[in-house]
């Protein structure tokens, strides 16, 4: 069996001390130590094929080096991909890594990335919930007594957990009042059927434009099923953005009743709509917005439409959609920062909130 090679095998091949072949390999600048005898030690540990012992490192540091991200969440839903991202990039910068853990209970009495960090394989969580539900408050409870470092993204809590949100209400406040900037003055609302706090607070602010400008005349559409939930009435994840060849004959089949929703209720006010640009349509879903272009296909003129979330866009695909930007990698760089300035600063619980743009 091979032995495995020690700082003191980096030592005698590198000709100098094992405290500075540990100062070079651990980038400690506590010792001034010549540029040619880190290039010889930092060879030497590359002949050898040296590895640094990770777990005797985090006994003496107690910190793992890894962030736990807690998601209930389709990753493949390009959103929270990039959030993912901007985890990664901010963890990897500070040389930290990124373990994806489970909200289940897979070891023991609590849920995955609570039993990480209990036995030290993370230093701290960030947990991004399902869209009609946060984290359960017996685990928030767990989190506040033991002073476990969590960041909450996109769900609300108690308050005593820091949290990175967006701000979906003004997202679509803003965006009715560009809309009516570029002189819409009639806006047909379409949202899902299921209730959610995201579209709670998007029709709020919808509402609140219309109240400030009431030469709008603003007409709301709820879609008839509760795309997403479940008989038991739970919300389950099905990916209504993209048609996915891994997805199973309940989310095949809610992904075509979505559809053809979509594309009823459109087909319910499309003789209203005139060429002019006057009247316009706003989706509270990035889902709805392929449904919607796909509907107005028939007519010879493009009116207006405004996405209330970040979709899959294809520039030239349709000449007029105004779309509210979730700030998705920019929120994911946010939770990495606050969960790495909890490690050193526990009691310093922040509430992050993150704006969406309008774009074109």
């Amino acid at each position: 069996m091979n032995r495995k090679v020690t700082l003191k095998d980096v030592a005698a091949l590198a000709g100098v001390s094992v405290a500075t072949v540990s100062y070079v390999l651990n980038h400690s600048d506590k010792q001034h130590i010549s540029k040619e005898t880190r290039v010889r030690v930092r060879e030497a540990a590359r002949q050898l094929n040296y590895m640094p012992n990770t777990s005797a490192k985090s006994l003496r540091s107690n910190r793992s080096g890894c962030i736990g991200v807690a998601i209930d969440k389709d990753i493949t839903v390009p959103r929270y991909a990039q959030t993912l991202q901007g985890i990664r990039r901010v963890l990897e910068e500070n040389e930290y890594q990124l373990v994806l853990c489970s909200g289940r209970k897979l070891r023991g009495e609590y849920p995955d990335y609570i039993s990480g960090y209990f036995s030290r394989s993370i230093d701290g969580v960030i947990y991004i919930g399902a869209d009609n539900r946060g984290m359960d408050a017996s685990i928030e409870n767990l989190i506040i007594r033991h002073g476990i470092p969590v960041v909450a993204f996109d769900c609300s809590g108690s308050g005593e957990i820091s949290t990175v949100e967006l701000d979906y209400f003004q997202g679509a406040r803003e965006l009715v009042l560009y809309l009516m900037d570029q002189g819409v003055r009639r806006i047909h609302y379409i949202r899902n059927g299921f209730d959610s706090r995201q579209g709670r607070l998007r029709e709020q602010g919808v509402l609140r434009a219309a109240f400030e400008r009431p030469e709008l005349d603003l007409v709301l559409h709820r879609l008839p099923t509760s795309y997403g939930l479940m008989e038991d009435g739970q919300y389950r994840n099905g990916n209504m953005q993209i048609f996915q060849t891994n997805a199973d004959l309940w989310e095949k089949e809610q992904f075509r009743q979505f559809a053809e929703a979509v594309r009823n209720c459109v087909s319910s006010f499309a003789d209203e709509l005139t060429p002019d640009g006057r009247t316009a349509i706003v989706c509270s879903w990035a889902a709805m917005e392929q449904h919607v272009c796909a509907a107005l296909e028939p007519y010879s003129f493009r009116p207006p439409i405004g996405v209330l979330a970040q979709g899959i866009l294809y520039p030239g695909s349709y000449p007029y959609i105004t779309y509210s930007e979730l700030p998705n990698y920019q929120a994911g760089q946010a939770c990495a920062r606050q969960i790495l300035h909890q490690l050193d600063h526990p009691d310093d619980v922040r509430r992050i909130m993150l704006k969406p743009e309008i774009n074109q």
